[in-house]
């Protein structure tokens, strides 16, 4: 259980500090989820000059390097609130220069129990934190009829 808490918390962690990377560099970063390779990294979609931080024109600086998850933990799937999902190869999420970036949920799992050792990392858009929540909770979505 530490190890998979440990596994979302290192993810949720990088996450927030890439969203603030994002809003003090006023650059957009991409976080991605490698779900072949098991881990993180995130990146500058521009090629920037090492010594002064000029942009050089399109390309990829890395803000942070690969992270692979806690052994004995797996990367399921990244999760999003249309109820899309994927199991499989790099999901790129956007951060964007003022730090937001789309609504996810990552789940993390101990192989050998996939079924009852499981954790759903939360992002939402408005907040700056993350959630780590026990198991696949579903995500509720809001409709306009909520709010008539």
């Amino acid at each position: 259980q530490t190890r998979r808490k440990a596994t979302a918390t290192d993810m949720g962690d990088a996450m927030v500090r890439m969203r603030t990377h994002a809003l003090f560099s006023q650059r957009p970063v991409v976080f991605e989820y490698d779900l072949e390779r098991q881990g993180f990294w995130a990146y500058y979609p521009l090629e920037l000059d090492a010594e002064d931080g000029r942009v050089l024109g399109p390309g990829e600086t890395e803000v942070l390097s690969f992270t692979t998850a806690r052994a004995g933990m797996r990367i399921d799937r990244v999760v999003f609130p249309d109820g899309s999902d994927r199991e499989d190869g790099v999901v790129q999420i956007p951060v964007s220069p003022t730090g937001h970036c789309p609504a996810h949920d990552v789940v993390v799992v101990n192989p050998d129990f996939p079924e009852l050792e499981v954790y759903t990392l939360r992002f939402e858009p408005v907040t700056s934190g993350y959630l780590v929540l026990d198991g696949r909770p579903e995500r509720l979505m809001l409709t306009d009829a909520d709010f008539r």
